[in-house]
């Protein structure tokens, strides 16, 4: 059994499992003991949508499942954007994450109810949806800090990440996590997807050593500037025998 925790890389939209964006973090993390893996997710540039966000975090379960049969007995999620999403998304769900650092989250799709073009496609969506139309694709825009993409999937797996009340709904799935783990929230001051702390890290259970980090820094570099201070964070939960 490994007594130093495994980290989990989960890495944010339209970037990959080798992206620099973690470079000096993990880096930092290797130096430190930590073991790492990274997992190329379905929003990924490799990937592009080829997969619902529900069957995305049950392959992640199954993973984490694996790791701890190899003798890893703690695992911390550390994501990126919507990465950081998708760990709030899996502890919701399946709540046996030992901490989760989030970093610069992303992905809103609650806050699109203004937005007529995602409604008229999250509308043509339910209908496609409830006539029970398999393998049906549909187009839309997808948006990432302000650079926008045409993307073509299936219809439900557009749906799985863009409905208004689906996993992607972080204030949502904060509520409904029952484990009591340790979270580490950063945001970058110069991040144009930052909300503050009221909006997701106060609606997360309580724990002592939950915290609340205001960088200074963009979405981009928010993983190396904070470096440091995520690997401070780590070794000081492994001296307190809480990984």
């Amino acid at each position: 059994m490994s007594r130093n925790p495994l980290i989990i890389f989960i890495h944010g939209k339209w970037s990959r499992p080798d992206t620099y964006i973690f470079t000096a973090l993990e880096k930092k993390l290797i130096s430190e003991n930590y073991h790492v893996k990274k997992l190329d997710m379905p929003w990924s540039t490799n990937r592009n949508y080829d997969q619902s966000y529900p069957d995305a975090l049950s392959d992640l379960s199954n993973k984490i499942k694996q790791y701890r049969q190899q003798g890893f007995q703690k695992i911390v999620l550390i994501g990126h954007s919507l990465g950081a999403n998708a760990s709030f998304a899996y502890q919701a769900e399946y709540n046996n994450a030992d901490a989760i650092v989030a970093i610069t989250p992303g992905h809103t799709p609650e806050a699109l109810s203004n937005n007529k073009k995602y409604q008229q496609w999250l509308q043509i969506a339910e209908n496609i949806i409830k006539k029970k139309l398999k393998n049906t694709l549909i187009k839309f825009i997808d948006v990432n800090c302000g650079s926008k993409k045409l993307v073509e999937t299936m219809t439900d797996i557009f749906y799985s990440y863009y409905h208004p009340q689906g996993l992607g709904n972080m204030p949502k799935s904060v509520l409904r996590i029952k484990k009591n783990i340790p979270v580490l929230y950063i945001e970058g001051v110069n991040d144009s997807v930052r909300t503050g702390p009221d909006y997701i890290f106060f609606r997360l259970p309580e724990h002592p050593y939950n915290g609340y980090k205001l960088v200074e820094s963009n979405h981009i570099d928010c993983a190396k500037v904070s470096k440091d201070l995520i690997v401070e964070w780590l070794n000081n939960l492994k001296f307190n025998n809480l990984l």
